[in-house]
C-alpha cells in the first residue's frame, strides 16, 4: 500500500500484460503463445496434505527459463517508457531476482512486482519490493523459485542469469562474492533484529546455502572465463 506515493500509480506486471493483450499487437500475441506453450509442456502435479493436487509448470530447459526471465523486459519494451528509465528498471528487475534467490523467496508472481508511474513529472521507476515474506509453500519444492508463475530451481536460474545476462547481473553479484562474510554477518544481524528465534532458525540456513551457491557458481564461471 505504501509503494506508490502521492501522484503515483503502481502498475504490476499482470496489468501491463493485460493491457498489451487488449491491444492485440502481433508481437504480443506471439510472445503470449510461446509462454502458453512453455507452460503446457512443463506442467507437473504436486499433491498437498489436504489431498488437493496443485499443477505448476516446472522449467529445466535453459531456453524456456530465458523466455520466462524475459517476460518483464519484453513487456517493458512495448510500453512508453524513456530508454534511460527503461534500462534502470531492467537493472532493478535483475537485482530483485538475485535478492529473491538469496533470501529464498519462493513466489514472485505477476502480481507482486511492477513499475511506479509518477503522473506529476511523467517518470517511471521499478517498484520498491513487497510480498517478500514467503520462503516456503507447502507441497512445493523448497529448492525452487516461482518467477512469473513458473517454478525454476534456484541454481538453474542463477546459472542462466550468469551465462546469459552478465551485463545486468555481474555488477550485482561481484560485491556479494567479494564481501561474502560481511554480507552473511549483516544479514544475520538484521534477522536477529526483525525475526523471531524460530524464524531465524528457518531463514538463516537457507540464506547461507543460497549465498554459498551464488558465490561458488560465480567463481566457477569467472575461473572458466579466465582460462
Amino acid at each position: 500500500k505504501n509503494v506508490a506515493g502521492e501522484n503515483e500509480t503502481l502498475i504490476m506486471l499482470s496489468a501491463i500484460i493485460e493491457t498489451l493483450l487488449e491491444e492485440k499487437k502481433p508481437e504480443v500475441i506471439e510472445i503470449a503463445s510461446q509462454i502458453n506453450d512453455i507452460k503446457n509442456k512443463n506442467i507437473q502435479q504436486f499433491p498437498k496434505k489436504n489431498g488437493v493436487i496443485e499443477e505448476r509448470a516446472v522449467l529445466e530447459d535453459e531456453e524456456d527459463i530465458k523466455q520466462i526471465i524475459e517476460m518483464f523486459p519484453k513487456a517493458l519494451d512495448l510500453i512508453s517508457v524513456p530508454s534511460e528509465q527503461r534500462e534502470n528498471i531492467k537493472k532493478e528487475y535483475f537485482k530483485m531476482i538475485i535478492f529473491d534467490i538469496l533470501t529464498n523467496q519462493v513466489d514472485r508472481n505477476n502480481d507482486n512486482y511492477g513499475i511506479v508511474y509518477d503522473k506529476k513529472n511523467g517518470t517511471t521507476r521499478f517498484s520498491e519490493l513487497f510480498d517478500n515474506s514467503t520462503i516456503y509453500i507447502p507441497g512445493l519444492p523448497n529448492t525452487h523459485y516461482c518467477l512469473n508463475g513458473f517454478l525454476i530451481d534456484r541454481k538453474l536460474l542463477m546459472g542462466c542469469l550468469l551465462d546469459n545476462y552478465g551485463e545486468y547481473v555481474n555488477d550485482i553479484v561481484a560485491p556479494i562474492v567479494e564481501n561474502r562474510e560481511a554480507v552473511l554477518e549483516k544479514t544475520r544481524s538484521l534477522s536477529q533484529k526483525t525475526l523471531t528465534p524460530s524464524e531465524q532458525e528457518m531463514f538463516m540456513p537457507l540464506f547461507e546455502k543460497n549465498l554459498n551457491d551464488v558465490c561458488e557458481m560465480t567463481k566457477e564461471r569467472t575461473t572458466s572465463t579466465k582460462k
